[in-house]
């Protein structure tokens, strides 16, 4: 992921190629992901509303959905529920991104709509857009048990939705 930061965004940003051109947020994740080694149609899941896109990256598996009048206090309960891995993460009806938790950390990796730099980046959570959401959509991908033989037998990733929505 690093190739990507400083790459631009745009709202219909839909660059392949990191560094060149620009990208908006759901393009960013799905590209990103393919790029991982995800065999997955990065059109398709980049055009979904956040909540399908969600669905889709779950295959079935639980998406958390917390309201709460303070991202502070939903940051304070990821602490404890959540394992230190890379999460999905859709912000409201708005905004996405990747969720990253490590050694107690949490750094939101997404395509910056918001200036000075509107660009790829990882920004300390607290420090980040996601601070002013009210409504926060979470799937797993380390722990997402199917992703993870996709990713591994290289098989298409059936982009459908389905899941759980768990509030």
């Amino acid at each position: 992921m690093p190739h990507w930061f400083g790459t631009y965004w745009t709202f219909s940003g839909h660059t392949e190629t990191p560094g060149q051109g620009d990208i908006a947020c759901g393009y960013f994740v799905s590209t990103t992901l393919l790029h991982s080694g995800l065999n997955l149609n990065r059109y398709r899941l980049a055009q979904q509303s956040l909540v399908n896109e969600a669905l889709m990256l779950s295959l079935g598996d639980t998406v958390r959905v917390m309201r709460r009048d303070s991202a502070a206090k939903v940051l304070a309960i990821w602490r404890t529920q959540l394992r230190d891995g890379l999460y999905f993460l859709g912000l409201d009806y708005g905004h996405v991104g990747l969720l990253l938790k490590q050694s107690g950390g949490w750094y939101f990796i997404h395509s910056n709509y918001m200036g000075p730099e509107v660009e790829v980046q990882i920004q300390r959570a607290e420090e980040s857009v996601l601070m002013g959401f009210p409504v926060f959509y979470v799937a797993d991908i380390t722990f997402n048990r199917r992703l993870m033989e996709y990713w591994l037998s290289g098989e298409k990733v059936p982009l459908e939705i389905k899941g759980i929505q768990l509030e």
